[in-house]
Parts: structure tokens; C-alpha cells; sequence
């Protein structure tokens, strides 16, 4: 069953990240190149037991470590 991104919600989860991620232009860049393969639906989202894994485009998998609550 396909898991459906509700896009405001998601928006305001990357804007808090992005918060807590200010001033570091690594994290700020990884976190817009998140966001926009989500939701341009390139990229895919599996929801785990234990948090979310993304597929990139390109192939890589990423987990979250819950640092800044976005992908790494």
C-alpha cells in the first residue's frame, strides 16, 4: 500500500530542521535536496518499525539518525 506525504505537515517538519540546522550550509543543503526529492515523488519514502528509510533517485538508501530529525 502506497503511503501518502501530507505536503504542509511535511513542509513544516523540514522548516524545523532547518531551524535546528542553522548556520550549517552542509545540513541546510542536504535537508532542500530532501525535501525536493520527496516532494517532486522522486525519491521514495518506507515507513520501518523503527523510523523512515529514503531511496534516492540516484540509488543510496538513508536512515534517519534522528539528529536534526531529517535523512542521513
Amino acid at each position: 500500500m502506497a503511503m501518502e506525504l501530507y505536503k504542509a505537515k511535511f513542509e513544516l517538519v523540514a522548516a524545523e530542521a532547518k531551524s535546528k540546522a542553522a548556520g550549517n550550509a552542509r545540513w541546510l543543503a542536504v535537508i532542500d535536496k530532501a525535501v525536493a526529492g520527496l516532494l517532486l515523488g522522486s525519491w521514495i519514502l518506507t515507513e520501518l518499525h523503527d523510523g523512515p528509510m529514503v531511496t534516492a533517485d540516484w540509488g543510496d538508501t538513508y536512515r534517519a539518525n534522528g539528529k536534526y530529525g531529517f535523512f542521513v
